[in-house]
């Protein structure tokens, strides 16, 4: 399909290497293909507020979701596996599932610093860089869709840890593991759960 244009100097020549500067004159038509048009017209048009208005409801719906299934999931290794201390192994021991209580990052990362800082970086600055992201998400007036799932994800894990260190005195339940075990030799990850596949 073509498309017609009354005035070809309000095309950016360069993006039509076949049309030679000269070559158009004022009062001719050009054809031009309208697949090129419309990705100009979407690369330079502004997000409308209902576009933001509908990607902000995704990333309401997206997040609570996310919290709902990590705390129903956290809630259920409590019950099941903090109660009887038991390790579940499965696939030959390639998947674990055990209690667990993080008061650090990731993998225990900044476990042993002292209470207050731990509480400082894992609560406090944690909740400013999430409040940042989540208001980036809402007023960012163009976010591709890629890097919008991604930081959604991570705003989600995020808050769904956050939760934990506020309500559970600064530990995060974890309850699963995957790593492989044969004779001495181990490979594990940290125990993690979902917030943590999230992020």
């Amino acid at each position: 399909r073509y498309c017609c244009a009354s005035n070809p100097y309000d095309l950016k020549m360069s993006q039509f290497p076949k049309i030679q500067h000269g070559e158009c004159q004022p009062q001719i038509f050009l054809l031009y293909k309208c697949e090129d048009i419309m990705k100009e017209k979407k690369k330079t048009q502004p997000e409308s507020s209902t576009s933001r208005s509908l990607r902000a409801a995704y990333v309401v719906a997206a997040i609570f979701i996310l919290v709902v299934a990590d705390h129903i999931t956290k809630w259920i290794a409590i019950v099941t596996l903090k109660e009887s201390n038991e390790v579940y192994i499965f696939l030959g021991n390639l998947f674990r599932l055990q209690y667990a209580e993080n008061t650090g990052a990731f993998l225990s990362l900044g476990a042993g610093l002292p209470d207050g800082i731990r509480s400082l970086i894992m609560t406090g600055l944690n909740g400013v860089i999430l409040a940042g992201l989540i208001i980036y998400l809402f007023a960012a007036r163009r976010i591709p869709l890629f890097p919008a799932v991604a930081l959604t994800l991570i705003a989600g894990g995020g808050i769904g840890n956050l939760i934990d260190r506020i309500f559970r005195d600064g530990r995060v339940v974890d309850f699963m593991n995957m790593g492989i075990t044969t004779g001495g030799f181990s490979l594990r990850t940290g125990v993690f759960n979902i917030a943590d596949i999230a992020i």
